[in-house]
């Protein structure tokens, strides 16, 4: 094999939004990918990729309600930086406007980027959200206002800064530690799953107005009995990489057992969608205004 040259690998990737079905209103399993709108990635070389898409809808299968509608979905990733003695820097953006799911939820607008700066001399890549916007988010006409905070990570670019500042500072850990993933202000580490922190870049979750009965808000996550699970501002903290995710939806109940749904037989899955207060929103996923960076030197 020959010798590899020294060079910067880039990455930059965005989903404006995606799904996944795994069982329909009537509580019939199904499997139905929503393909990925408004999907923009860089090559190792970097560049730029754009993308946008406007108007879609996903039905559900065998129901006449839409699963999803989307008014438009735009995502861009672009690198600068030519040679190594540079500062390699890669920005994803995306914007989602007007969004509506199962007649259920509907949501404004979402904003979201995210970026890394590689100086040639430093081992790791100083990646950072520059924007993360969420409004008009309602729940069957409740609407919920989203507060965010990007300072904490801008100011901890590094997933080494991050872990010394939440060691250093109590204030955080008593305060904030729910933010990433720690249980007890007691830890002086944040808790980690191979290699990854489970952050959030949320703040808190508060009502406008009427609150919707029987609706649960337990830090950046919206537990809607009957319907499913949202969770916002997920950001997902590597060596190399950080992934942000403005908004995820489980509905029906937990993915890990609706997976199960396909390999159930009819009579099983009949009586378990009979039992459940979720089977007539159906079971899946949606992901809507995702961003990832990352980039490396290689030798």
């Amino acid at each position: 094999m020959a010798s590899i040259q020294p060079r910067f690998i880039f990455r930059g990737d965005a989903v404006g939004a995606a799904g996944r079905l795994v069982r329909n209103a009537r509580g019939e399993a199904v499997n139905q990918i929503v393909p990925v709108l408004a999907a923009s990635s860089l090559p190792v070389i970097g560049g730029i990729s754009e993308a946008k898409a406007e108007n879609c809808t996903v039905p559900m299968p065998g129901g006449d309600q839409p699963f999803l509608c989307v008014g438009l979905a735009a995502t861009s990733a672009m690198s600068e930086g030519d040679g190594l003695d540079k500062d390699h820097t890669t920005t994803v953006k995306c914007s989602v406007e007007k969004v509506q799911i199962l007649n259920r939820l509907t949501l404004d607008s979402i904003k979201v980027s995210i970026v890394s700066r590689h100086p040639p001399e430093e081992e790791v890549a100083r990646i950072a959200p520059d924007i993360a916007e969420l409004t008009g988010l309602k729940l069957d006409g409740h609407e919920l206002a989203v507060s965010f905070d990007l300072k904490t990570f801008q100011r901890n670019p590094t997933k080494q800064a991050l872990v010394d500042y939440y060691a250093k500072t109590a204030s955080f850990r008593e305060k904030s530690g729910w933010r990433v993933s720690a249980d007890s202000p007691k830890r002086l580490r944040p808790p980690e799953f191979k290699g990854i922190i489970f952050a959030t870049v949320v703040t808190s979750i508060k009502w406008v107005g009427e609150p919707l009965p029987g609706v649960e808000i337990c830090g950046n996550v919206v537990r809607w009995p009957g319907v499913g699970t949202i969770y916002l501002g997920e950001l997902l903290i590597s060596k190399h990489s950080r992934r942000l995710t403005m908004f995820r939806m489980e509905i029906g109940g937990n993915m890990e057992t609706l997976r199960t749904a396909p390999k159930m037989t009819a009579k099983a899955l009949k009586l378990a969608a009979a039992r459940a207060p979720e089977a007539d929103q159906g079971g899946g996923e949606v992901v809507l205004g995702e961003t990832q960076t990352n980039g490396t030197t290689i030798p």
